[in-house]
């Protein structure tokens, strides 16, 4: 009897932690559409709700809009944002956390051709940020292609399967700290 209790429970543990998952996978979809089609309200419904206590939703709204769109001389458009990992799920407290391990293709579109000083600038910046080859430019298109790999944590409550998404970069290093405590956050690595 013990056994069948047993076998009941791991099954009932996998069948939860793959329906999370999935959930992780169709919710991301979503933002990944919304960061594509640049509708930055749709974006921040996905986005955990701690970064606004730091920033406000409209600030965090006006910079994505500002960063995005572009002043005239630079737009950036996402042409993809794929889950490459998923980790364990962790339960803490009132939450589920996981750590999403992201591949983001982008273009940043330019009004004018670069010199090349401004090539070399661009490539040499976004490799230090990125690493090495992680972008290519192309004068006939006026494009700046880049790919990059990061880190993002999903957060659920615990009872919930509405998951909400949080980089993990310098800018939002003190809400993931308030949120997910260092040693859930070493867990994860």
């Amino acid at each position: 009897m013990k056994k069948l209790t047993l076998i009941l429970f791991l099954i009932a543990t996998i069948t939860f932690a793959q329906q999370d998952q999935d959930m992780i996978k169709e919710h991301f979809a979503v933002y990944e559409q919304a960061m594509i089609k640049k509708d930055f309200d749709k974006v921040l419904d996905y986005t955990h709700p701690a970064i606004f206590e730091l920033y406000g939703r409209d600030v965090v709204k006006a910079s994505l809009e500002m960063t995005m769109n572009g002043s005239g001389d630079m737009t950036m458009d996402f042409t993809e944002m794929k889950i490459t990992q998923i980790s364990d799920i962790i339960t803490f407290e009132d939450r589920k956390i996981t750590k999403l391990v992201t591949k983001a293709k982008m273009t940043m579109n330019f009004a004018e051709e670069l010199d090349e000083e401004t090539q070399g600038f661009m490539i040499k910046t976004m490799e230090a940020q990125l690493g090495e080859g992680c972008c290519n430019y192309d004068a006939a298109t006026k494009k700046l292609s880049v790919s990059s790999i990061s880190d993002i944590y999903a957060v659920a409550d615990k009872n919930s399967d509405d998951w909400k998404f949080l980089s993990q970069d310098e800018q939002t290093k003190t809400i993931l700290d308030k949120i997910i405590p260092k040693e859930i956050q070493e867990k994860l690595k």
